[in-house]
């Protein structure tokens, strides 16, 4: 029997805000995306806002306004951040054994960041995984138990070796996870940086103990509150698949150098090509992509091998990734605050 997978929800699971269309708050011109150029004027690049700017944004009860969104995707670099976390996404994929696992199945990047905030948290018990359940909404102990059982089976954790109490056994994060995890998150801080440099200084402080802590206190708690939902959003259809979210980043990266951001060209979709690349299957493969054209996300061109997003879901893509880098930056003004009052109180 397979261990039960008490968490299949991902960052996707997010609510979904209801934003005017994204054309519309870029240019009245369908054509145009917030890279187009414009050959008639000279742009110039603004300063950065700041990682306090961004988080500013984001306070208002969980909602995020139409223009915070239109103010992201407006900055010169937006489309270039984006592309380069599609990148390092599918560059993960065949780093290590670890970071292939945790890129090509997001329960298990949701399992590995559970555990590092518990980590961060306290002591990774039987009791905290407990808790941790009944506040995301899976109650019951023997659900807790076979999580932890999973969690170790997958070499996500590993006995304290300085635990002595059998009542209440810890355990920690295996060194090969967290090491995982944190490449993880600098990876999408450094796509960050393309819009805010201070998110390239908060990459280079997670190798920090205390800074890594206190940002994943700040992301592990944000992770909890969007599991507390469950709700689903378009681009939930390829990151509930194994490898389906590389997969959709794989096209993306394929749109033409003429093309906008997001793409509304055709986009390549070799099934043969992405089985072999992913290690799946080509049946997996297009049965992925037949499903998303089911469910109105795209339109496949069997012949050519290619894909066309549809505009709805052109702009999921856009406001999942600018969650994303909101919750960078969130997460980075709270490891720099944390550990600056850190550093004034041990002075």
């Amino acid at each position: 029997m397979p261990y039960p997978v008490a968490v299949t929800e991902t960052f996707s699971t997010l609510p979904p805000v209801t934003v005017a269309s994204f054309q519309d708050l870029q240019s009245k011109d369908p054509k145009r995306g917030p890279d187009a150029r414009d050959s008639d004027s000279i742009r110039v690049e603004p300063a950065p806002a700041g990682l306090t700017h961004w988080c500013e944004a984001t306070k208002g009860g969980g909602k995020i306004a139409p223009e915070v969104f239109a103010e992201m995707t407006a900055r010169p670099r937006f489309a270039d951040a984006c592309r380069a976390s599609y990148r390092s996404s599918i560059e993960r994929s065949g780093r290590n054994p670890v970071l292939t696992r945790v890129t090509m199945d997001t329960s298990r990047l949701v399992y590995g960041y559970l555990v590092l905030y518990l980590d961060a948290h306290g002591a990774i018990t039987l009791k905290a995984i407990q808790d941790l359940c009944r506040e995301i909404g899976l109650a019951g102990h023997g659900r807790a138990q076979a999580i932890l059982f999973h969690l170790r089976a997958i070499g996500y954790l590993q006995r304290d070796p300085d635990s002595t109490d059998r009542r209440s056994r810890r355990y920690l994060p295996s060194p090969e996870m967290k090491a995982a995890l944190r490449d993880c998150l600098g990876d999408e801080l450094r796509a960050f940086s393309l819009i805010e440099p201070e998110a390239g200084h908060a990459e280079a402080r997670l190798a920090e103990p205390a800074f890594f802590r206190a940002f994943l206190m700040r992301w592990g708690k944000g992770l909890v509150d969007a599991l507390k939902f469950r709700n689903r959003r378009p681009i939930s259809h390829f990151s509930d698949r194994n490898a389906g979210l590389v997969m959709l980043h794989d096209a993306l990266l394929s749109a033409k150098e003429d093309d906008t951001y997001p793409p509304r060209g055709p986009l390549k979709m070799s099934i043969r090509e992405l089985a072999r690349k992913y290690d799946v299957s080509r049946s997996h493969v297009l049965r992925l992509f037949r499903d998303a054209e089911t469910l109105g996300l795209l339109t496949r061109n069997a012949d050519e091998q290619t894909v066309t997003l549809d505009e709805a879901f052109t702009r999921d893509i856009v406001e999942f990734q600018v969650i994303i880098f909101l919750a960078m930056a969130t997460c980075a003004q709270h490891a720099f605050d944390a550990t600056a009052a850190g550093a004034s109180t041990a002075a």
